[in-house]
């Protein structure tokens, strides 16, 4: 591949993630770090294909009770998510950005046919949730990423005897 090929490839999300057409324009303004974070996180190939991350890079997840102080524990994370979840869509559905912090919302739906967590185990149970995200960066590197979600609602799609 060329490197016009690589470039226009680049700025294409991956298959996985979407982004809502009431916001494309707004996608587009967030600088090029973001984006391709945002698209590695979706993927699952944050260390093959995600931005420079500053040295002392930091993710939180507090509504799962994780840090992470790599690309390489995010995504361990993101691809047992996927694993678990082969067809999920994630959609960004809202974005903003302002003095080196970017904040968006987006909403994962998938249905549960892997192990997740090594603790629930596939029982076909479709779902649907919506993360607030905020990722900070600096000129081209990413310094840290906060990602918080329903926890609660989510676990309780998979597991209660209805489907939602």
């Amino acid at each position: 591949m060329g490197t016009a090929d690589a470039a226009i490839a680049s700025s294409r999300p991956p298959p996985r993630l979407e982004i809502c057409s009431k916001v494309a324009g707004a996608w587009n303004a967030l600088p090029a770090v973001v984006r391709t974070f945002t698209s590695a996180l979706a993927s699952g190939a944050v260390g093959a294909c995600g931005p420079p991350v500053a040295r002392d890079f930091l993710l939180v997840t507090p509504s799962l009770a994780t840090t992470s102080h790599s690309l390489e524990g995010a995504e361990h994370g993101v691809r047992e998510l996927l694993a678990a979840f082969p067809d999920a869509r994630v959609t960004v559905e809202r974005v903003g950005a302002r003095s080196g912090a970017a904040y968006l919302r987006i909403a994962f739906e998938g249905t549960q046919t892997g192990p997740l967590l090594g603790i629930l185990m596939p029982r076909g149970r479709r779902v649907r949730t919506v993360a607030e995200v905020a990722v900070a960066y600096e000129d081209d590197a990413i310094t840290g990423c906060m990602a918080t979600f329903d926890a609660r609602a989510f676990f309780r799609q998979l597991t209660t005897s209805q489907s939602h």
